[in-house]
């Protein structure tokens, strides 16, 4: 498994390690419990693997559907990073330390906001007209 640290994800195992995500995953201090939880996403990985040919057909192209997937990623982490901050950082109750960091997580948090509001316009002009 590896280090929670480590943010940079693995490419070659990106599907068969996101059953969960990281927001999530870090609340589990144990790491024996966050290892289990890994293995469990592993597993349903696995099974979808074995079984997506018995599942019916997506109602759109596999592509728009991982893009629409990575858009409701993109508008959860941009939720998330303000929900964490809170909307002003300086009245929350942040470490005074902490304060830059805070800042910072918002300026992200709207940069990811503008990236998923551009996908889901690109999303949009191409519904029916393929590129």
């Amino acid at each position: 498994m590896r280090d929670r640290r480590d943010s940079t994800p693995n490419p070659e195992s990106l599907d068969e390690t996101a059953g969960f995500r990281e927001t999530f995953l870090h609340r589990f201090t144990e790491r024996k419990d966050r290892e289990a939880l890994e293995r469990f996403a592993a597993l349903l990985f696995a099974y979808w693997g074995e079984f997506q040919g018995h599942m019916p057909d997506q109602q759109e192209s596999v592509l728009r559907a991982e893009f629409r997937a990575a858009l409701a990623d993109l508008e959860y982490l941009a939720i998330f990073l303000r929900e964490v901050v809170g909307f002003a950082p300086e009245a929350a109750s942040i470490d005074p330390e902490d304060l830059p960091l805070a800042t910072k997580a918002l300026e992200v948090a709207d940069k990811l906001g503008d990236c998923a509001t551009g996908l889901a316009d690109m999303l949009r002009r191409h519904k029916n007209n393929p590129v």
